[in-house]
């Protein structure tokens, strides 16, 4: 009996590192786990157009992975333990707010994931749309905080108003029935 071996030179812990963020990169694995490979591909002094090529990436998709230097050191670490999203911190980064407002959001991304008032995808893009009003970008940061805080609960305002809308609508029907059956009763004592 014969068995077919593949015989190839013992590879160096960079090369090992390179495989796997070869296969993850090919599987969508964990963003964090690709964060920290590509870290320490960094730290052995690779660039980053290095590790592009020999992954098959792109430069953009690697530095997607990448923890930027302005976040804050005790967000990286609540996001660590909570299990945040980098990707939204990572969005929240990029937005063209005051600084006290990112913090605001990023505060709100790395709560725990049981935590109602966590900082979620849908709710961060309801967020951008707010931050694109013309008149939020005229108010100083603590007013924009300050609807920020009531942005976090869209859902509920947005259900309340459609509630209200409702109920409106249920009492102009209301008075359209009692109008019109005032109508029908003046016509009968007519006739």
């Amino acid at each position: 009996m014969y068995v077919t071996v593949i015989e190839q030179v013992f590879s160096n812990i960079t090369t090992q590192r390179i495989k796997l963020l070869r296969k993850m990169f090919q599987d969508h694995s964990n963003w964090l786990d690709k964060h920290y490979l590509l870290s320490c591909l960094l730290n052995e002094d690779l660039s980053i157009e290095e590790i592009s090529k020999k992954i098959g990436v792109t430069s953009t998709d690697i530095n997607n992975y990448l923890i930027h230097h302005e976040l804050p050191e005790n967000i990286i670490e609540k996001a660590h333990k909570n299990k945040g999203s980098f990707r939204n911190l990572e969005k929240i980064r990029r937005l063209n707010s005051h600084r006290f407002v990112k913090y605001l959001l990023y505060e709100r991304a790395v709560l725990p994931k049981w935590d109602k008032n966590r900082l979620t995808t849908d709710k961060l893009q309801k967020i951008q749309w707010l931050l694109n009003i013309k008149e939020f970008k005229m108010l100083n940061w603590q007013g924009q905080c300050d609807i920020i805080q009531k942005a976090f609960i869209y859902k509920e305002i947005l259900l309340t108003k459609w509630e209200e809308d409702c109920l409106n609508k249920l009492s102009e029907k209301e008075h359209t029935r009692s109008i019109n059956f005032g109508v029908s009763l003046d016509q009968n004592l007519i006739n």
